[in-house]
């Protein structure tokens, strides 16, 4: 099946010293907003035609995005497409987030300053509502902003880099699934133990254990919740 490609970004490109990351942010958008999605094929001089860019960043950003798990390159041709992502990457990206981001939740409910509190109370998310006029790319950034809230408050500094992949995998697999009308579920992140309210009143109230268990119970339920959609 054909895929349509999305329209070139509208924003002004920056200077040359900062094409590749500006490259990189552009593609990088695309698959997290589902423009972009499982499969598809990222051709280097169809998507430096695309940017408006030379061909040097356009390879340099999808390396990057190869390193980062969201692109997929064919050992017999080297062909690159958006990574699919099925139940094993489910499996593996929220056993990796659930040995890592609840200690992150512990150690917050512990070290968690009160500007840092402001703004997990700030970046709180609403519950998805199942609206089609809800889109995931926006629920997903207000989701990982509430999770990074968090690991940063932790003050373990290398948490949040050690999840950047992983968080960043997660989005790109949501944004697939959105796209082939598998998500999001209207009743997930109700308030309830494992909620996004449960966890910050656990962090705020420093209860280290409540705060992880919360985290870890919210983390359970959207891979069960992932798992039974994608089956």
């Amino acid at each position: 099946m054909t895929v349509s490609r999305p329209e070139a970004p509208a924003e002004v490109r920056p200077g040359r010293r900062a094409v590749s990351d500006w490259a990189l942010i552009q593609l990088q958008e695309l698959i997290l907003g589902g423009q972009l999605t499982a499969g598809d094929s990222l051709g280097e001089v169809e998507l430096t035609e695309m940017l408006g860019v030379s061909r040097s960043p356009t390879s340099a950003a999808l390396r990057q995005l190869e390193d980062s798990g969201l692109v997929d390159v064919s050992p017999t041709n080297g062909r690159r497409t958006v990574k699919r992502f099925g139940a094993q990457d489910i499996d593996e990206l929220y056993t990796i987030r659930l040995a890592l981001e609840p200690l992150g939740a512990r150690m917050a409910a512990e070290r968690i300053s009160a500007a840092q509190l402001r703004h997990l109370r700030s970046v709180l998310p609403d519950p998805p509502d199942g609206s089609a006029n809800s889109g995931q790319a926006a629920r997903s950034a207000a989701d990982f902003r509430f999770h990074a809230a968090i690991c940063e408050a932790s003050g373990i500094t290398r948490l949040t880099q050690l999840l950047k992949n992983p968080w960043l995998q997660t989005r790109a697999l949501l944004a697939q699934l959105e796209t082939a009308g598998m998500w999001p579920s209207s009743g997930l992140d109700a308030q309830g133990p494992g909620s996004h309210e449960s966890i910050l009143e656990h962090v705020q109230a420093r209860d280290p254990e409540a705060s992880e268990a919360a985290l870890a119970a919210h983390l359970r339920s959207v891979r069960e919740t992932l798992l039974e959609a994608i089956s």
